[in-house]
């Protein structure tokens, strides 16, 4: 247990500080895992070097990781989790975004990325900010969709009340402020020459400037990836944090 509420980011980095193994999953205490779900989501990480970080798709999220659920007791999720987890790499695709209410990685990406920016307040945003860095080194963020997880949803952030908009609204500002257009970045860091061909260190230098880069050259960019072979690509543009 932790002293003090450090927030999602700074949970998040010391979880990742003590973490061990060759993989890591993020997961939210507001969640309820399901038959299959890790089997699933490693097959679609391990199936091609490019991917980056993946995600499942749930009952209760912002952008395209939310998907209309027939149940509306918890008691009968787990039998439509059974039989929707059916591993399908058809149903694997990629996206621009993903949530941090679950996250699977490989240790080295977490050693390239580095850890989430604990200049966000509380939470929302902080994992929008670390999916622009993974993507940076030219890894791809994928929905696993043929894994589902319930997902209660927001616990922390409708704790705060009155004062959730105001914290949604200072991280939102912070994240503007430190990209600007991160997809106009991302193109061209990805197109830069150092980035072609090969992968570099990473990006640790993103995570407390207030620009998404300031060092001269391209010493901690990776190499540019298109996304693995067969998957789906995504064509929506999600709003940004509020729920998750």
């Amino acid at each position: 247990m932790l002293d003090s509420n450090r927030g999602f980011a700074g949970a998040i980095n010391v979880g990742m500080l003590m973490a061990k193994g060759t993989t890591i999953v993020l997961l939210n205490n507001d969640t309820l895992v399901t038959d299959n779900w890790l089997d699933n989501m490693l097959a679609c990480l391990s199936s091609d070097e490019k991917i980056g970080m993946v995600g499942p798709v749930t009952n209760y999220i912002s952008g395209e990781q939310q998907i209309a659920v027939p149940y509306s007791a918890v008691k009968d999720m787990p039998g439509f989790a059974r039989s929707y987890n059916l591993h399908d790499p058809a149903r694997w695709r990629r996206t621009d975004r993903l949530v941090g209410f679950c996250l699977l990685f490989r240790r080295e990406l977490f050693e390239g990325v580095g850890y989430f920016d604990e200049g966000f307040l509380t939470g929302n945003f902080e994992d929008d900010d670390f999916g622009v860095r993974v993507r940076l080194l030219g890894k791809s963020l994928v929905i696993a969709e043929d894994t589902f997880i319930h997902h209660y949803g927001s616990i922390s952030m409708k704790a705060l009340g009155e004062q959730f908009m105001v914290v949604n609204n200072r991280n939102e500002s912070y994240f503007s402020d430190k990209w600007h257009s991160p997809e106009e970045w991302i193109f061209k860091v990805l197109q830069h020459p150092l980035a072609q061909g090969r992968t570099l260190p990473g990006v640790r230098g993103f995570t407390r400037n207030g620009l998404p880069y300031k060092a001269s050259g391209l010493m901690s960019i990776g190499s540019r990836a298109g996304s693995a072979e067969g998957l789906k690509e995504s064509s929506v543009s999600p709003s940004r944090g509020c729920r998750r």
